[in-house]
């Protein structure tokens, strides 16, 4: 729940990760019954609700889609058998956005993706994402000749390591400069 996404790009995402679990021991070869993979979600859920302290039966998008507001492009392979395409549909289907794409194609889960898709996601992005959207509403980035050091020349550890400390918060409201 972060009103302050100015826009997703979601590829092959899933609506629920318990009914992804199933639909996955469900299409394979051996037959497992139901008490057995019951038994076992309940198993891995435990363990990683110990070790990640949070709860995978949580996982389930498809119930907060309908109160998201941000630009949402959604794609989807047509032969994923993994994370199969109905979750992508679904999700599609019930987003709360006034604005939502969906873009299908070939190539399974893990394949490559068309250049086209590629292109397409990175204009979206690029459109809604703006440095003037970024800053609309604050006060202008600092100049060069500001004392602090330009973005770009900030050394890349360091500037890992700021990210989300609490003494650069206004750090993070800056988008890096455009490429030359």
């Amino acid at each position: 729940e972060d009103w302050s996404l100015g826009a997703m790009v979601m590829d092959s995402p899933f609506s629920s990760l318990p009914l992804v679990a199933q639909e996955l021991v469900k299409n394979q070869a051996v037959i497992v019954p139901e008490f057995i993979l019951n038994m076992a979600l309940q198993m891995i859920r435990e363990e990683i609700q110990s070790r990640a302290n949070f709860d995978i039966q949580e996982l389930q998008p498809l119930r907060k889609a309908p109160h998201a507001r941000s630009p949402a492009l959604f794609a989807v392979a047509t032969d994923d058998d993994f994370v199969l395409p109905h979750h992508t549909y679904d999700l599609h289907r019930v987003w709360g956005g006034n604005e939502r794409k969906l873009i299908t194609f070939t190539g399974g889960h893990n394949g490559g993706r068309p250049k086209s898709y590629l292109e397409e996601a990175a204009d979206f992005l690029r459109d809604r994402l703006s440095p003037i959207d970024l800053h609309a509403g604050l006060a202008p980035p600092p100049t060069a000749s500001a004392a602090a050091p330009a973005y770009h020349e900030e050394p890349p550890s360091r500037r890992a390591a700021s990210w989300g400390s609490e003494d650069d918060d206004e750090d993070l409201m800056v988008a890096p400069p455009p490429p030359p």
